[in-house]
């Protein structure tokens, strides 16, 4: 009961967040391709499209319990590395998004965790383009303000190390048998 009760607070607080002028990242509007349209999509030497990281901004409340961008960030950037995905700003597509969003809860903090893979995507029934959510994972861990920083790490790790295995295996050659 506890859970679902912090559930729905921590669902009320980002949607407040975002309609108090946080908003949540909006993609690039979409541009129609045209339907003979090759898209060529650049590779790394170990056959994965490089990705562009976004780590959304903390609240100052994150920081004071221990929580840090440039941790965050370092964190999930080894781990990629690790897995043989490359990080490169000079591409705008696809995105990989970590977003960390935590309210109290009496004596502990709720944090809701979610890591998303934003890619242009093609509509069939009409050949438009259009930015969507490719693949995401989310968590809610509840945890005292002292665990926080350890909390946050083992889950964004478990999240980003799911994330990488799944890119791996959409970027697997695939074999055919006659």
């Amino acid at each position: 009961m506890k859970k679902l009760f912090l559930l729905a607070i921590l669902s009320v607080a980002t949607l407040r967040l975002a309609a108090d002028g946080n908003p949540m990242p909006q993609p690039p509007q979409p541009t129609p391709q045209p339907q003979s349209t090759m898209i060529s999509i650049p590779k790394t030497v170990s056959g994965l499209k490089p990705i562009n990281l976004r780590i959304e901004p903390l609240s100052d409340d994150q920081m004071k319990n221990g929580l840090s961008m440039d941790a965050l960030k370092d964190m999930v950037m080894k781990r990629l590395s690790d897995s043989d995905i490359t990080i490169s700003a000079n591409v705008t597509q696809p995105i990989l998004i970590l977003r960390v969003r935590s309210i109290p809860s009496g004596v502990d903090i709720a944090t809701y965790f979610q890591l998303s893979l934003m890619e242009e995507s093609m509509l069939l029934r009409n050949r438009s383009m259009y930015n969507a959510i490719t693949w995401s994972q989310a968590s809610l861990l509840s945890c005292r303000p002292e665990e926080l920083q350890k909390e946050v790490a083992e889950s964004v790790d478990s999240m980003v190390q799911a994330f990488a295995k799944d890119y791996k295996k959409a970027f697997a050659p695939v074999i055919t048998t006659n």
